[in-house]
């Protein structure tokens, strides 16, 4: 997902003595997981995939909060 390498590529550049890679990833990737269940809330009848799947707007909606 070319999104998520410019997010990580804009954390690295800006990064200081307290930039940690993987708690950047992981904090990204539930930073969507969280996005992912608002989407979904009060949708009825959800498939599997659906629930299984992370969009591109899942990431994108919590973009700030990453930057930060």
């Amino acid at each position: 997902m070319a999104f998520a390498a410019d997010v990580f590529k804009r954390k690295y550049d800006q990064r200081d003595e307290n930039f940690a890679n993987a708690r950047e990833v992981r904090n990204f990737f539930e930073a969507g997981v969280v996005s992912q269940a608002d989407r979904l809330y009060g949708k009825l009848n959800l498939t599997d995939e659906e629930l299984r799947t992370l969009t591109a707007e899942d990431f994108r909606y919590n973009e700030l909060s990453v930057e930060n």
